[in-house]
């Protein structure tokens, strides 16, 4: 408890910031906070008899799942396009032009068109048109979200609608709001002073996205600014800023705004091109994997399980090991329950081989189960940065279990296992190899490259990988990889 004698300052200083936030001691009601927001853009009127919004746009984006490493600086995307939403299908069309250079490639300029509607996604690319998949549902569902009128009409209808305790942005007193939208939470920011929506955080979960659904809970951040008078007395932010996770993002600036315009052709979807995305479309959750195949034996004891992204079974008298954990929780548990029906036993390691998250999204599931983890040091920090994400909007094996890790680093070229699964753990230390472990399995001739080579192998990638097989002395005649087929070196 304060001494008495404080109490008097304590309440005071309440009182200066009540005042500070809104010019008067009796605050507003959460519900006439948003209404007065709703005003800011033209009258909650206006914006529910909006249907659909036009808008042109140019943005950047930070590649965090596509980088050279997970941490800062990210490589860069620049994107100039234009997106179409309708509010009552709901549906959303963007066509657009990305500059894109992946590591180890040189920059190119993509142009595409993505039409979802109907829990439908269709992907136009090159001029060939072809289902999407369902990260790209969710991707219209976000951009839907992310929009601050809607957020606003959200929050209004919201049965839970609360008050949380105000707040200073930049300087400017805040209001603050709190529900709960599509059983996800969701704060909204309100300038005391303009009525406009400053910012907003949606905290949820991304089952169908390789890259953020071993991030568990995940939290966004939008900062609304430059507003600009639209035809029609209707006022919009004409930047949005998006921190993820703590990460800048993405950026997006409107140089166009329109109401009620529907792009050409509409969000009409063909009925072949449904039926194949009903028929076909997989996400990291489902089953079978997207790409999976069946496991086949590649050299005596070494068993290559083929999917979008590909992982080894190594046997081993005590237990197999398994060389990455790809795609999900629920791809690789299924792995490792393959490895336990083959071999008799649980795994008794596993050997991530880079910091790329689709190679790694099974490592949560792996921990639960108690099999011990290798890593490259340069990597460690950021796989006990994933084992540590709450994950309490959908709880997953680990987050149930509470177990913690067993971490084993990988500082030098280490020997792992016996006979002929016997395998040598060899950091790259190169420029495009920064974080990558090759795993050399001599008795085979065999070397798993990891994403050491890509999809494609560019010079760049192949040049590197030839200097540290001379360096390290290999005598390779096969490489397969985390993309790769199994195939002849050089």
């Amino acid at each position: 408890m304060f001494p008495h004698r404080w109490q008097p300052f304590i309440l005071l200083s309440i009182s200066c910031f009540s005042l500070a936030l809104t010019g008067h001691a009796e605050e507003p009601k959460p519900r006439a906070i948003v209404a007065g927001a709703l005003n800011a853009f033209g009258g909650e009127a206006r914006v529910r008899a909006v249907h659909g919004v036009h808008m042109k746009f140019l943005g950047h984006w930070s590649l965090v799942e596509g980088s050279e490493r997970p941490e800062a600086p990210w490589d860069v995307t620049y994107e100039e396009g234009e997106s179409w939403f309708d509010f009552a299908l709901p549906a959303w069309r963007e066509k657009s032009t990305t500059w894109y250079s992946a590591p180890g490639s040189p920059a190119a300029r993509f142009p595409w068109e993505i039409t979802v509607a109907g829990q439908t996604a269709m992907l136009t690319v090159g001029g060939k048109t072809r289902p999407g998949s369902p990260v790209h549902v969710a991707d219209a569902e976000e951009r839907l979200s992310h929009l601050p009128d809607r957020l606003l009409l959200a929050a209004l209808d919201a049965p839970d609608l609360r008050r949380e305790p105000g707040e200073f942005l930049g300087g400017h007193p805040q209001y603050v709001v709190s529900f709960q939208w599509n059983r996800q939470p969701a704060r909204i920011w309100i300038d005391a002073r303009t009525w406009r929506i400053t910012e907003a955080e949606l905290v949820h979960s991304m089952p169908t996205d390789h890259f953020w659904r071993v991030r568990g809970d995940v939290r966004d951040r939008l900062h609304f600014q430059q507003w600009l008078l639209q035809p029609g007395g209707y006022w919009y932010p004409a930047q949005t800023d998006l921190t993820r996770a703590g990460i800048p993002y993405h950026s997006t600036t409107l140089t166009a705004v329109e109401r009620d315009v529907a792009p050409p052709g509409g969000f009409a979807i063909p009925d072949h091109v449904r039926a194949t995305f009903r028929a076909e479309a997989r996400g990291p959750g489902d089953t079978p994997a997207p790409g999976e195949k069946p496991v086949m034996e590649i050299a005596p004891g070494i068993w290559f399980a083929a999917a979008r992204w590909n992982s080894l079974l190594v046997a081993q008298p005590n237990g197999a090991i398994l060389v990455d954990a790809p795609i999900s929780d629920v791809y690789f548990g299924r792995t490792m329950d393959e490895a336990r029906r083959r071999f008799g036993t649980m795994p008794s390691a596993l050997v991530l081989t880079d910091a790329v998250v689709p190679q790694l999204s099974g490592v949560r599931d792996a921990v639960a189960r108690g099999v011990p983890v290798h890593v490259l040091d340069a990597n460690r920090n950021f796989v006990e940065s994933l084992l540590a994400q709450p994950h309490t909007l959908a709880p997953d094996a680990l987050a149930r279990s509470g177990r913690a890790p067993t971490l084993r680093s990988v500082a030098a070229r280490t020997s792992l296992g016996q006979g002929t699964g016997r395998m040598e753990l060899v950091p790259m230390r190169t420029s495009l190899g920064e974080r990558v472990v090759l795993v050399w399995f001599p008795a085979a001739h065999l070397l798993w490259t990891a994403s050491a080579l890509g999809t494609v192998p560019t010079p760049s990638r192949k040049a590197e990988l030839e200097a540290v097989i001379a360096r390290e002395h290999l005598d390779v005649s096969r490489v397969v990889g985390a993309q790769l087929e199994p195939m002849h070196w050089p």
